[in-house]
């Protein structure tokens, strides 16, 4: 059976240096939480898990950048993010 991960970006908080903070809750397709899902930044190693109520930051130096989040028994969601889009 597949199951699909959904993936809620927050919002944006951008620092100095022209670093960007990315926050963010990892969900279910039923808006369940999911702790503990891997957040990865592709092509670059970087990455974070999100905490116990399924929120995660992590720093983005560039755009474009794919982020990609999985989780245990779900399907790997990609998502595309340019400056402060998502795609």
């Amino acid at each position: 059976m597949k199951i699909n991960l959904l993936m809620v970006l927050l919002l944006f908080v951008t620092a100095t240096y022209s670093q960007t903070i990315i926050n963010g809750v990892v969900k279910d397709d039923q808006n369940n939480t999911l702790p503990g899902a891997n957040i990865i930044l592709k092509n670059s190693g970087q990455g974070t898990t999100s905490d116990v109520d399924g929120k995660f930051d992590i720093e983005v130096l560039s755009f474009p950048q794919t982020i990609s989040i999985s989780f245990v028994g779900f399907e790997t969601k990609e998502v595309k993010i340019v400056d402060n889009t998502f795609l």
